[in-house]
C-alpha cells in the first residue's frame, strides 16, 4: 500500500535544499582558507585572501548556482521522500553530483569563460564540482532526513 503524494514533503525538501546552500558555502570557505594557507604558507596572504578575495568569489560565482542546485536537489529529495525515507540521503548525493556537474562544469563555463587557474576554472573542473555536489546533496539529504522524522 503506497502513501498518497504529499506536497508537505516536497516543500520540506526545497527548504532543506535551500538551507544546505549556506552550510556548503561556509564549508567551502573554510576549506578554501586552509588550501590557501597550505599552498602559500604565509599568514598575511592567507589573511588577505580570506578577508577579501575568497568571500567575494564565493558570493559572486557560487551563490546563484548554489541556490539553483539547492532548490533542484530539494525537489528531488522531496519527491523521493514520498516514496521512501531511506533513500533521501542517497538521492540527495546522486542528485547533487549530477546537478553540480551540469551546472558548474557545463553551464557556468559558458556564462563565465574560465581562464588559466582562475576561480571559475577551479570550480568548473569535474572533480571539484562533483565534490561540491556530493557535499551539497548530502547536507540537503541529512537536513531532509532530520526534518521528516
Amino acid at each position: 500500500m503506497s502513501s498518497p503524494f504529499s506536497f508537505k514533503k516536497l516543500l520540506q525538501g526545497v527548504f532543506a535544499g535551500i538551507l544546505s546552500g549556506p552550510v556548503t558555502m561556509l564549508l567551502s570557505y573554510v576549506i578554501g582558507v586552509a588550501v590557501v594557507a597550505y599552498n602559500t604558507r604565509d599568514f598575511w596572504v592567507t589573511a588577505l585572501t580570506s578577508a577579501s578575495f575568497l568571500p567575494l568569489m564565493l558570493l559572486l560565482v557560487l551563490l546563484i548556482p548554489t541556490v539553483l542546485m539547492g532548490v533542484l536537489i530539494g525537489l528531488v529529495i522531496g519527491l523521493v521522500a514520498n516514496i521512501s525515507r531511506r533513500l533521501i540521503i542517497p538521492a540527495g548525493v546522486v542528485g547533487g553530483v549530477l546537478l553540480s556537474e551540469v551546472i558548474l562544469s557545463v553551464i557556468l563555463p559558458l556564462i563565465m569563460t574560465p581562464e588559466s587557474n582562475d576561480f571559475t576554472s577551479i570550480i568548473s573542473s569535474y572533480s571539484v564540482s562533483g565534490i561540491y555536489g556530493v557535499v551539497l546533496g548530502g547536507v540537503a539529504g541529512l537536513i531532509m532526513y532530520w526534518i521528516s522524522k
